[in-house]
């Protein structure tokens, strides 16, 4: 008796539960009326449903991309310590819970500093100074977290006070250099008339909604949605698909010129960026990482993007980690036979044999911070003696020359290189080419087997010296790719104002 008094009790609760989150009680989304600023309902909301994604980006680098200075942030030494970097004088100290710099500038100037924000963790640690007008300014001298001690990125700069480099100056300034990739929702609020800025996030770090959007109707649909509903719209970002992974992630992980006032999550990354083409100021002239192109920029070279390969396949979306160590992380896709020495020809140790060492070389940015290159190419040592680009062979054979690096290339692999896009992007940053190989570029850039930011590029390298040469570049105007749209459109600059026009006007209404 007492156990089917029970499992009455249970079916009440049951059909209790039904009846509280059905018909009756359900909120069409399309009456739906948003009580968040922007519809960002937080951190704390999300981890209500998604506690195993919430532990693993706690901590992450995304979580600790901002946060307020105090005893559990801070990494670097305020122990009453002085050093001198570049003929500035510092002097580290704690008054209370407040963390203080006192800074001798070059030029004899002195003033002390509040340390208002911890900006970043490993390898490095920057901080924020709150100024007036709102602005907040990112210190030069900065804690290396690794080898537990202060430096200065720009080792051997004298910098002026009133250079624009200088940490006080604009190039430093968080509010319009460095804030939209380090909060949710940010939104600069700048006031020209009194060059000041009122500028607001939802949360301070990289959170949830940095890359999913919004949350809240995502909230009422789960938690206020019928069952006919099912799960074809969640109203949230999910980032399933190529496309609109790299949509979430070029935003900020990319070298780009701002379009919009402010990021909409969501929106076709086109839409809202012009990315930075292969030029040789960022980049070498086959396309190999130079200055920082934060990783977008050099993915979309490679074999992986248009094989659809996503972030997500290497890295822990959460974490950011990597899903696997060493050759193993390769090997989800790749067969076994690139693993072995008759492919890589060299003995099987942690370090010669590593795919990355020979496929994904890198560059120290901010002084200490190595990352590798997303372009994910062969060692091209041929290039190297003609062109003076790096390779892989001789990042560890420093001893070496590159024609000895492409000797040994042909000793395994044979004469004939593959072919492969930056042969064209090399060839367009040559002077005085020849007319067929002219004709060479001319072709390749309306090729679409090569990278269109490849493609992009060589517009953008190439040098318009008679009418002729507009033609290819006409063609480069229906492309597929904006990028290749845009370089095309701009090397019509050259023309008079009437058949600019002429030109202009038809792609007024292009779809980005």
């Amino acid at each position: 008796m007492r156990t089917i008094v029970y499992l009455l009790f249970l079916v009440l609760i049951f059909s209790a539960c039904k009846n509280d989150s059905g018909k009756d009680s359900y909120t069409d989304i399309a009456d739906f009326k948003s009580v968040h600023e922007d519809g960002y309902v937080g951190d704390v909301q999300c981890m209500q449903c998604h506690k195993t994604a919430f532990k693993e980006w706690k901590k992450s680098d995304h979580d600790l991309a901002m946060k307020i200075a105090n005893d559990s942030t801070v990494l670097g030494d305020f122990n009453d310590l002085r050093t001198t970097l570049d003929g500035v004088s510092y002097f580290f100290s704690k008054k209370n819970s407040n963390f203080s710099v006192h800074i001798k500038e070059i030029d004899g100037s002195e003033q002390e500093y509040i340390i208002s924000y911890t900006f970043g963790v490993h390898p490095l640690q920057q901080y924020l100074i709150d100024f007036e007008n709102g602005k907040k300014q990112l210190l030069r001298v900065t804690w290396d977290a690794v080898e537990k001690k202060w430096y200065h990125q720009y080792a051997g700069d004298k910098m002026d006070p009133h250079d624009w480099m200088h940490w006080t100056e604009s190039s430093q300034n968080w509010n319009t250099m460095y804030a939209e990739c380090h909060s949710t929702n940010l939104k600069k609020n700048y006031n020209h008339q009194d060059d000041s800025f009122k500028t607001t996030y939802s949360s301070i770090n990289v959170s949830c909604e940095s890359c999913h959007g919004p949350g809240e109707k995502h909230v009422l649909w789960a938690t206020n949605s019928n069952e006919e509903d099912g799960v074809a719209n969640a109203y949230i970002l999910k980032g399933n698909s190529q496309f609109n992974q790299l949509n979430m992630c070029a935003a900020c992980h990319s070298r780009r010129a701002k379009l919009t006032e402010n990021y909409a999550p969501g929106q076709y990354f086109e839409d809202q960026y012009l990315l930075q083409v292969l030029d040789t100021v960022n980049y070498h002239g086959d396309g190999q990482i130079k200055n920082e192109d934060y990783v977008y920029g050099s993915f979309i070279q490679s074999k992986m993007f248009h094989n659809d390969v996503k972030c997500t396949d290497c890295h822990n979306p959460h974490t950011l980690k990597l899903k696997m160590q060493g050759n193993n992380l390769c090997m989800q896709c790749h067969e076994p036979k690139y693993n072995e020495p008759s492919h890589h020809f060299h003995s099987v140790d942690p370090k010669s044999s590593l795919c990355i060492n020979c496929h994904m070389t890198g560059e120290t940015y901010m002084g200490i911070d190595f990352r590798r290159d997303h372009s994910f190419r062969v060692p091209r040592p041929d290039q190297s003696v003609v062109y003076g680009t790096p390779n892989a062979c001789i990042g560890c054979h420093m001893d070496k020359s590159d024609t000895w690096a492409a000797n040994q290339v042909k000793q395994w692999y044979g004469e004939k290189r593959q072919e492969h896009f930056s042969d064209g992007m090399l060839l367009s940053t040559k002077s005085g080419m020849t007319p067929n190989e002219r004709k060479m570029l001319d072709d390749y850039i309306n090729n679409l087997k090569y990278p269109a930011i490849a493609r992009a590029t060589v517009i953008d390298n190439l040098n318009i010296t008679s009418t002729a040469q507009f033609l290819p570049i006409l063609n480069s105007l229906k492309d597929q790719s904006p990028l290749v749209r845009y370089n095309a459109l701009m090397k019509f600059m050259i023309l008079n104002p009437a058949e600019r026009i002429s030109i202009a006007s038809e792609h007024i209404k292009d779809t980005s």
